[in-house]
């Protein structure tokens, strides 16, 4: 695996799949999956919980970023993520 050790990654952490006894293929299905359900839901799940104003919008950097666009490049069909709403 390349990157430093800090680095957050999605590619690496697909790359460490086999550690988790995930073939590469499952590994970027559960991915997808969970970024499509993040990308869709997070705003929802914070309201939910009664976070609002500033701190729902210093939230987005953890939702929002380069990261997330690269996870959901993968399919999001095979894994079910729950329902988090």
């Amino acid at each position: 695996m390349e990157g430093e050790p800090h680095d957050a990654s999605i590619l690496m952490a697909i790359e460490a799949a086999e550690f988790f006894s995930l073939r590469r293929q499952e590994a970027e299905k559960i991915v997808g999956e969970t970024a499509h359900k993040v990308q869709g839901q997070w705003r929802a799940c914070l309201e939910a919980a009664g976070v609002a104003g500033d701190e729902a919008r210093r939230c987005a950097m953890a939702f929002e970023h380069d990261e997330l666009e690269k996870a959901l490049s993968f399919p999001a069909d095979s894994w079910t993520v729950p329902d988090l709403t």
